[in-house]
């Protein structure tokens, strides 16, 4: 049990530390997706104290730190991902309005909301660039695709909404 709590407590410890990093890296005007490197350490963190202390559980432990910190990189490339889901525009327009029908909802989503204003997001992300009248992923964009499709092989899901 110790072991859990120390794993958790290490990866509490990396997002504390992704965080400043990520606020530090904005206020210098740099990338701060870079900030996501934070959880390798962490995970060789991890690997030490497990292999140090002995513990049963040590791939368990390496295990819980890994999925702890792809659910919280997942969340975290919310933003460079195309913001607001459709689903958390439609749950925000009821705090303006409290009853709506469904021509209100649908109004929320136009063409420039839901496709335009995504691919401005990753383009100014530098995620995705435009090549000869087509879009082309970046080398950052690239290793953002392979994050998801290793998030959505371990979870078996669809990695955005």
């Amino acid at each position: 049990m110790n072991t859990f709590i120390s794993t958790i407590g290490i990866f509490i410890l990396t997002f504390i530390v992704h965080v400043i990093i990520h606020r530090w890296f904005r206020g210098i005007r740099r990338d701060p997706l870079i900030s996501l490197s934070v959880y390798l350490p962490g995970a060789c963190l991890v690997a030490w104290y497990v292999i140090v202390t002995g513990s049963a559980y040590r791939i368990t432990s390496i295990v819980l730190y890994i999925l702890l910190s792809l659910t919280a990189g997942v969340f975290y490339l919310g933003p460079y991902l195309g913001g607001e889901t459709p689903a958390s525009m439609i749950l925000a327009s009821f705090t303006k309005k409290k009853r709506q029908k469904e021509p209100d909802l649908i109004r929320l989503f136009t063409e420039s909301g839901l496709f335009w204003k995504r691919i401005d997001d990753l383009r100014r992300a530098g995620l995705i660039e435009t090549h000869r009248e087509k879009y082309i992923a970046t080398s950052k964009g690239r290793v953002i695709i392979h994050y998801i499709s290793l998030y959505k092989r371990i979870f078996c899901r669809p990695a955005t909404g």
